[in-house]
């Protein structure tokens, strides 16, 4: 029996692009917002695909132990602690990180299936993403600013290493999904637009 995810998932782009509007707009930041962002798109991300929630919840933890590992030993990333902002924590890392490294995944496996191209492509979004998200926004601080806008070199190679491990472990085609490419499209869209 398949359930109705229509209205769901509706409320849930409603929300999301109006958290969207109001974050590009730089609407004052009341603590829950950034969090909410992250899960709202993991949710659509989810709920688009229910044939392929294992891949997807597959990649969400692989990104989240990358990240248990990270604050933990500096490795692969870098040396990095999480601030406050997208609590609630496990561990010390926010949980909404999971939800960010399964969009993404879900945006470039739209787009090739490819695992070195894919891993790359992934990596490239860090590009746009960490400068910001370590800077303006605040999420986390390096322990030592890197040469790419204040990121570390090391924290695109840790990238690349995880996301190339993500997509050789989900091998397999995805179906495609207009939710899954709009949601990573915007949240690219999103930082670039934060610049």
């Amino acid at each position: 029996m398949r359930v109705d995810r229509t209205l769901p998932l509706k409320l849930l782009w409603l929300l999301y692009g109006s958290m969207w509007v109001g974050g590009v707009m730089r609407v004052h930041d009341t603590g829950w917002a950034s969090p909410v962002f992250l899960f709202a798109a993991g949710a659509i991300a989810l709920l688009s695909a229910p044939d392929d929630w294992k891949p997807l919840l597959s990649a969400a933890a692989l990104g989240f132990l990358s990240e248990l590992i990270g604050v933990r030993t500096g490795y692969p990333f870098g040396g990095y602690s999480y601030t406050g902002t997208l609590a609630p924590s496990l561990f010390g890392v926010p949980l909404a990180i999971a939800c960010a490294w399964m969009v993404l995944f879900a945006f470039v496996r739209q787009l090739t299936r490819n695992i070195w191209f894919a891993a790359a492509l992934l990596t490239a979004t860090d590009l746009l993403i960490d400068p910001l998200a370590s800077g303006v926004l605040g999420f986390w601080k390096w322990s030592a600013p890197g040469s790419y806008f204040g990121v570390p070199l090391s924290n695109f190679a840790g990238w690349f290493l995880v996301s190339l491990l993500m997509f050789a472990l989900t091998r397999g085609a995805a179906k495609p999904n207009l939710s899954q490419r709009v949601l990573g499209a915007s949240v690219l869209l999103f930082f670039a637009a934060r610049i």
